[in-house]
């Protein structure tokens, strides 16, 4: 079973068919595709079958068998799990290393008078290279946000960052190639190992969507609407 019908299977894929709802985004787009990967994170079986593709495409990257200390890292919240599951799954491979795995934490913050969110590290992060991984990636802005949580007060450590994203769910189509600038001064070109690769159709508004869908009369938030939204 490959990994989107691992996912539809739990339930945590819907995609537009012409019916009469669209999905409405955290950022307010309406969007032809959702996935909810926390069906998968959440499930010990199906995380640990996810991690363990994921570590297998890590081990054949070009110079990872010299990797002797890693700190694998991912966003609160959806990245925790993950994280920790897949440097258990390298720890399996290569139980020579030292694999840590850690996680970010969501808060909020003010800049320019708005308040905002952002991701905080809390953690002594130990020597060694570091790699970062997120369960979607649809513009790359978490996993931008978390490089920046542990660079804030190593800025230096940016030496150590394996220029390697790996995620369950790619939302950005075919491109493999992820620019991040987790610093203003630096940016970083990453490589992006996903599972499922989707490239879904969005709007800004309802009236645009409808000029592309009639049919639709109501954009719903998923996790909240599911049974609805998949009725359609």
């Amino acid at each position: 079973m490959d990994f989107k019908e691992l996912l539809t299977e739990a339930g945590g894929l819907w995609e537009y068919s012409g019916g009469r709802y669209l999905a409405q985004l955290a950022s307010g787009k309406l969007s032809s595709l959702f996935c909810n990967t926390g069906v998968i994170t959440t499930n010990p079986g199906s995380l640990a079958m996810a991690t363990g593709v994921l570590a297998d495409r890590l081990s054949d990257v070009p110079g990872f068998d010299d990797v002797s200390n890693l700190s694998v890292i991912g966003p609160g919240m959806g990245g925790i799990t993950l994280s920790f599951e897949l440097a258990g799954q390298l720890y399996t491979y290569h139980k020579s290393r030292e694999i840590r795995a850690f996680f970010t934490e969501p808060v909020e913050v003010e800049r320019n008078g708005k308040k905002e969110k952002d991701q905080k590290f809390r953690f002594d992060l130990p020597p060694g290279k570091i790699l970062f991984v997120e369960d979607v990636i649809t513009t790359g802005g978490s996993v931008e946000k978390t490089m920046r949580a542990v660079l804030v007060e190593r800025p230096e450590r940016i030496e150590d960052i394996i220029p390697f994203v790996l995620c369950l769910v790619d939302r950005r189509g075919a491109d493999d190639k992820l620019v991040l600038r987790p610093r203003e001064s630096a940016t970083i070109e990453c490589e992006v190992i996903s599972l499922l690769k989707l490239s879904p159709r969005t709007w800004d508004t309802l009236e645009l969507a409808q000029k592309d869908c009639p049919n639709v009369v109501e954009a719903l938030r998923p996790k909240a609407n599911w049974k609805k939204l998949v009725e359609g």
